[in-house]
C-alpha cells in the first residue's frame, strides 16, 4: 500500500512538473498576426470586413451563427476561441490550457495502460506528445488552434471514457441523458469526430446480437454522436469549402497530392506500424491480446485518414488526430512488453531527451517573447506607422530550423504561404490590428529592411532582400501609383533538374505577383514597393522586377 501511494505521489509530481513546464511555453507564446486576431472579431459574412470587436457573449453568437454559414462548423470549439480571444484573455487560456495538458497526459497514459497508470506510461506520453507529433506548436501553443487540437482532444477523451462506462449499462433515463450528451461531443472538430462515429456506427452493426445494441445505452449514445458530427460537416461554410475547386478530376488531384505529402509528416504512426510488427512476430500472444483490446482505436486510426486525404491542406494540424490515436497504440505496445529494465531504460531515456529538447525551446521562446514585446511597444507609440520586426530564425543550421519549425511561431511572419501579409494595407488581418490599436497605416516589416530604409540602403536599380529572403524592396518615384507588378526570370534548363523539381517547375518566363501580395509605403519623402518572394520554384529565377503605373 505505501509503495502504491508514494507511486501515486511521483505521478501527482511528474504530471505537475510537465504542467508547470508547459505553462511556461505557453506564457510565452504571443498572439499572432493570424486567426488570433480576427477572432477577436465578429465574423463579417464577406470574411473580409472585420470592423466590430468582440465585447460581449451576444457579439459571440452573433459571431459563430455567421462563422458557421461562412467557414466551419465548429461552434463550440470557436466560441470558446472568441471568448477567451476576446473577452477573458490569453493568461486564463495559458492557465486552463496548462492543466488541460496535464489531464491528457494522465488520461491518455491510463487509457493506454488500461486504468494503470505508471510513471512509464506518463513518461512515454510526454515523450510523443512533445517530441514526436510534428508540429507541437501548432496543435498545444498557437493560441486560436489549441482549442481545436489541445481542448477538443480532452473533451474526446472524457467522451472515450463515458462509452468504456456506458456500454455495457442497462438503459435507463440517467443513461439517455448521459447518452444525449454525446451530441455536443460530436460537435467539436470533424478531424477526430467523424472517425470516431464510422467506429461507433461499425461497433454497433457487430455487437447487434450481442449486446441487443438497439436498447443499450451506446446505441443512443452513438446516434446523438453521429448528429453532432453531421451539424459539424453539414456547414454551408465546410460545404463551400469542399467545392471551392473548378471540377471534379481537379478535386481528386489536389486531395491526393496533398494527402499524399501529409503521409510524409507521419511519425508515430510510422512507430506504431513498427513496434506492431515486431511485437506480432515476437510476442504473437502479447500482440493479439493488445489487438483485442485496442482494435476499435485501430479502426478509428484508419478511419482518419479520409480526413487527412480529404482535407485538401499540408499542414501539420492535419495529421494531429492520426497521429493521437496512434499514440495510444503504440503507448499499449510499450506497456505490454513487461520488463522491468527496459521500462526503467525507456523512462530515463524520455526524460533525458525531452530535457535536452526544451532547453533550446525555452530559448528560442524567450527571444520570441521579447520580440513580441518590442512590437507591441511599438504599436502602442501613436506616431509609429512602420513596425520593425526582429527575426529569430536560424538561416543554416538545419536542427535549429528544426526545432523552431515545430516549437514557436513568431508574432509576425512573412513569406508566400502566410495570408497575414503585415505590409498590404487592405490585408483583412492588418485592418483588425489597425482598428485594435487606432492606426490609419501600419506596416509591419522585417528590422534589417527598416535599417537599411533608415540608412537609404535600398536600391533604385535593383531590389533589396530582407536577410531571409521573403520580402523584396525597390525604391521607385515618389508619384507613382502600381498597377501591376511582374517578376523577370532567368532561363532554366529542365533536363538538369531532379525529377521531383522539374514536375513542381514554373515553366513560364515572368510571373505576375498576385493582388495582396505587394504595397507601397512612403518613408523619409521617399517611395517604396514592397512585394512578397514567391514559392521556391519561382524564387530562385528571379532576376529582377517591373511594375505598371496606374
Amino acid at each position: 500500500m505505501k509503495r502504491l501511494i508514494a507511486g501515486q505521489k511521483y505521478q501527482l509530481a511528474y504530471i505537475l512538473t510537465i504542467g508547470i513546464l508547459y505553462y511556461i511555453l505557453c506564457h510565452l507564446a504571443p498572439i499572432t498576426l493570424s486567426d488570433d486576431v480576427l477572432y477577436k472579431f465578429v465574423w463579417p459574412h464577406d470574411n473580409e470586413s472585420y470592423n466590430k470587436p468582440i465585447a460581449s457573449i451576444l457579439d459571440i453568437i452573433e459571431s459563430q451563427y455567421i462563422h458557421y454559414q461562412v467557414v466551419n462548423g465548429r461552434s463550440i470549439i470557436h466560441f470558446f476561441i472568441q471568448l477567451f480571444d476576446g473577452i477573458i484573455g490569453k493568461e486564463a487560456c495559458n492557465v486552463i490550457s496548462s492543466i488541460l495538458f496535464g489531464c491528457l497526459i494522465y488520461m491518455t497514459s491510463r487509457m493506454a495502460s488500461q486504468g494503470k497508470n505508471s510513471l512509464f506510461g506518463l513518461s512515454i506520453t510526454s515523450a510523443i506528445l512533445f517530441l514526436l507529433i510534428p508540429g507541437f506548436h501548432n496543435e498545444f501553443l498557437f493560441f486560436s488552434a489549441l482549442f481545436n487540437y489541445l481542448w477538443a482532444t480532452i473533451a474526446t477523451m472524457c467522451f472515450i471514457f463515458m462509452v468504456y462506462h456506458i456500454k455495457e449499462k442497462n438503459m435507463s433515463v440517467y443513461m439517455l441523458g448521459l447518452s444525449m450528451s454525446s451530441f455536443f461531443f460530436g460537435w467539436l472538430h470533424e478531424g477526430i469526430t467523424f472517425p470516431i462515429t464510422l467506429t461507433l456506427i461499425i461497433y454497433c452493426i457487430l455487437n447487434y446480437h450481442k449486446h441487443k445494441i438497439f436498447k443499450s445505452p451506446i446505441f443512443f449514445c452513438t446516434v446523438f454522436y453521429a448528429l453532432g458530427t453531421f451539424v459539424c460537416l453539414s456547414s454551408p461554410g465546410t460545404i463551400q469549402r469542399i467545392g471551392q475547386q473548378d471540377s471534379l478530376w481537379q478535386l481528386m488531384t489536389q486531395k491526393i497530392i496533398f494527402g499524399g505529402v501529409n503521409l510524409l509528416h507521419l511519425r508515430v504512426s510510422y512507430l506504431m506500424l513498427a513496434v506492431s510488427l515486431l511485437l506480432f512476430y515476437k510476442k504473437r500472444t502479447i500482440w493479439k491480446e493488445h489487438f483485442n483490446r485496442y482494435k476499435y482505436f485501430y479502426l478509428t486510426w484508419i478511419f482518419t485518414f479520409i480526413l487527412v486525404f480529404g482535407s485538401g491542406a499540408t499542414e501539420t494540424r492535419v495529421i494531429f488526430y492520426t497521429e493521437f490515436i496512434a499514440t495510444i497504440i503504440v503507448i499499449n505496445l510499450l506497456v505490454s512488453i513487461k520488463s522491468h529494465k527496459y521500462q526503467k531504460s525507456l523512462t530515463i531515456g524520455c526524460n533525458v531527451a525531452m530535457l535536452l529538447m526544451y532547453i533550446p525551446v525555452l530559448h528560442y521562446s524567450l527571444e520570441n517573447y521579447k520580440n513580441d514585446q518590442y512590437i507591441l511597444q511599438q504599436l502602442n507609440t501613436p506616431q509609429i506607422e512602420i513596425v520593425s520586426v526582429p527575426q529569430i530564425r536560424p538561416a543554416s543550421n538545419l536542427v535549429l530550423s528544426s526545432i523552431f519549425d515545430n516549437y514557436l511561431r513568431e508574432p509576425v511572419k512573412f513569406g508566400p504561404f502566410e495570408y497575414a501579409q503585415g505590409f498590404v494595407q487592405n490585408n483583412a488581418y492588418l485592418k483588425c490590428i489597425k482598428i485594435l490599436f487606432d492606426k490609419d497605416k501600419l506596416y509591419f516589416l522585417p528590422k534589417d529592411i527598416v535599417e537599411k530604409m533608415k540608412r537609404n540602403q535600398i536600391k533604385k536599380t535593383f531590389f533589396t532582400y530582407n536577410t531571409h529572403k521573403e520580402l523584396m524592396v525597390l525604391e521607385i518615384k515618389a508619384n507613382c501609383q502600381i498597377k501591376e507588378v511582374k517578376l523577370l526570370l532567368k532561363d532554366e534548363d529542365l533536363n538538369s533538374l531532379p525529377f521531383y523539381k522539374r514536375i513542381l517547375a514554373y515553366r513560364e518566363h515572368s510571373y505576375i505577383v498576385p493582388e495582396g501580395y505587394y504595397d507601397t509605403l512612403s518613408y523619409h519623402q521617399k517611395k517604396y514597393l514592397i512585394v512578397c518572394c514567391p514559392t521556391r520554384n519561382i524564387a530562385r529565377r528571379i532576376k529582377n522586377i517591373a511594375y505598371r503605373y496606374k
